[in-house]
């Protein structure tokens, strides 16, 4: 029913998207200022302590007074400097970087709609912002102070590079993918994932598809020069930027080491759903505990698969949350806010599905990277410690592939009443 028929009414669709959602955050932020708590809480007092000091005193500052930063967490560092540079420009406030995060998340409303637009037509893309804009689940995380808003702006702006324009014809588009990719790996570190994932669709797209396959020796040259190209600059960069910090003394741990010995155990535990646990937590330096526990959760596949299915079944089947909020969330959140949240994300992950089945009907290109990077990230959390607030950075992918199901169910009620009519014809 949106009037969206030229190109130009849809650029003034994308900037009423971008006001209402930048808009709706702010005013959320005076609404439920959320008091950061725990890491939020602990990586915005490193930034403040960075942003007082001058470059030089830095290092000796991460070293003695953060010295769990400087050692055991340095992965966070990119966020963390990222909030320092807002503190210098802003001020110590957390107004100003829940401002800045808000900008981040209004883009992202933005960048979804492009690339529903650029798969299911440009109502499509309308529909996909304007939820965005306004889905409650997004406007109740508008205050945490955490590194998926700008992570996951970078994330979508990747994602419309390599599906939302014929990358095909321009090699700058795989090298803008990539360099995006690698500043949300920095500021959020899940991005190894994606990049497998963009890796196979360089591969469908090249060499599996029906297309590629008549031309394979051309297809074999463009998924080496997309896969080279796209890996090559991600991991430049990625280690490139380890390397300037090491160098300047503000970390002493690699940022592309994660424990992973420690979220798997964690994510294998039966008792604590896959969820963080006291006892796991205190185990976080001992590897071989860690492994040990791994042996024993592990021991018995079925148990392990059931696990891994209940775990799924909180991470995306459930919305029942309020975003790390400590103590009284108040009436209307509970008995208001999260059931309607709820009810919202039921319908948009139906959608969804719907769209997904249709795209591997339809064997769909450009989908199979949205597909690809569900599928793998589902892998990912059925056995690393899960955390509800961790698929924030996939509810833009849910809402888009729901514009698109939404967009079949209109194309299917079309041909069904027109077949109606056509019958109504015949027998008259």
């Amino acid at each position: 029913m949106i009037p969206v028929k030229t190109v130009s009414m849809y650029r003034i669709w994308l900037a009423a998207i971008f006001i209402l959602a930048l808009a709706a955050r702010l005013i959320m932020l005076q609404l439920w200022p959320i008091e950061p708590i725990s890491d939020f809480k602990d990586t915005y007092k490193v930034a403040e302590a960075l942003a007082g000091v001058k470059p030089v005193q830095m290092p000796t500052l991460m070293q003695h007074e953060f010295e769990y930063y400087y050692t055991t967490w340095s992965v966070h560092m990119p966020y963390i400097l990222l909030k320092m540079v807002i503190i210098k420009i802003f001020g110590s406030n957390y107004y100003a970087i829940q401002a800045v995060f808000s900008i981040f998340g209004a883009l992202s409303c933005v960048m979804a709609s492009l690339i529903a637009k650029s798969l299911y037509g440009k109502r499509a893309g309308v529909m996909t912002g304007m939820i965005m804009a306004l889905l409650p689940l997004n406007l109740l995380f508008t205050g945490v102070l955490s590194n998926q808003h700008a992570a996951t702006c970078f994330f979508l702006t990747a994602v419309y590079f390599l599906i939302g324009t014929p990358f095909e014809k321009n090699i700058w588009n795989v090298i803008s993918a990539a360099v995006c990719t690698c500043i949300s790996q920095l500021i959020r570190p899940e991005m190894i994932v994606f990049v497998i994932g963009v890796l196979c669709y360089f591969l469908y797209q090249n060499l599996l598809c029906k297309n590629a396959r008549t031309e394979l020796l051309s297809g074999v040259r463009r998924f080496l020069l997309y896969s080279v190209t796209f890996g090559g600059i991600y991991f430049v960069l990625l280690y490139g930027v380890n390397f300037a910090m090491m160098q300047g003394g503000i970390i002493a741990q690699p940022i592309t080491e994660t424990n992973m010995a420690y979220k798997v155990a964690t994510g294998l535990n039966e008792e604590s759903m896959g969820l963080w646990s006291e006892h796991d937590a205190a185990l976080s330096e001992d590897e071989a505990a860690l492994n040990e526990l791994i042996r024993q959760r592990t021991a018995d596949p079925v148990r392990v698969t059931k696990l891994m299915y209940q775990k799924l079944m909180y991470q995306f089947g459930t919305y029942h949350y309020s975003w790390c909020v400590i103590g009284e969330t108040g009436e209307f959140v509970e008995h208001w806010y999260c059931p309607l949240t709820t009810d919202i994300m039921l319908i948009v992950l139906l959608l969804g599905l719907l769209r997904l089945i249709a795209a591997f009907y339809k064997r769909s290109r450009r989908e199979t990277l949205l597909l690809i990077t569900i599928i793998g990230y589902f892998m990912i959390f059925a056995i690393i410690e899960v955390q509800n607030r961790y698929n924030y950075a996939f509810i833009p992918i849910f809402i888009i592939l729901a514009s698109g199901g939404a967009r079949q169910l209109a194309q299917w009620g079309k041909r069904i009443s027109i077949g109606l009519k056509g019958k109504r014809k015949k027998s008259a």
